[in-house]
């Protein structure tokens, strides 16, 4: 979002550069707010519950980049919404991951998320880039992030399914 963003403001919706930059800052608010708001909300229903509805928003509304043939009234909101979702699922699974994760084992873990988060994003930039550079748009980059998100979205809905299958076991056995 952060790489390709402005250049999908230039590019694709011919944006002047005062107002790729306010349109872009309005959608990095988004990003700064949502983290905010939606850790803490996820201390009250849960980390995994939380990114997994964040996670739901950010690829719906990555989806529905691809209709914007020119900038409108609703292109600003949109971005700031995407910010808002997507820059938060780090934040989420990181704090999910401290929370399953042993003490001892913590550091570990937590390192080994930002390495591959961080090594995956290198690819991604380049990846998409390809994309938007072979067809010329940013559509089916659009599609690709869109659908690669939906495939982790099915891995969150499992991973939280599961867990609440575990604390109804917990809570059973328990009777």
């Amino acid at each position: 979002i952060t790489t390709y963003m402005p250049l999908f403001l230039a590019d694709a919706m011919k944006l002047e550069i005062y107002e790729r930059g306010v349109v872009y800052t309005i959608g990095l608010l988004g990003g700064v707010i949502g983290p905010v708001l939606l850790g803490k909300y996820s201390d009250r229903f849960g980390h995994l519950e939380v990114a997994t509805l964040s996670a739901c928003l950010a690829v719906s509304l990555v989806y529905l980049l691809g209709v914007y043939d020119s900038p409108n009234q609703f292109l600003t909101l949109h971005l700031f919404l995407i910010g808002f979702a997507s820059f938060a699922l780090p934040t989420l699974l990181q704090s999910h991951l401290v929370k399953i994760t042993q003490e001892y084992r913590r550091d570990l873990a937590v390192g080994m998320f930002f390495t591959t988060n961080f090594a995956f994003g290198s690819l991604w930039a380049g990846v998409m880039g390809y994309i938007v550079d072979l067809y010329s748009s940013f559509k089916p980059a659009f599609i690709l992030m869109g659908t690669l998100g939906l495939v982790a979205l099915a891995i969150l809905i499992d991973q939280v399914r599961k867990e609440s299958s575990a604390r109804n076991d917990q809570t059973s056995g328990m009777e």
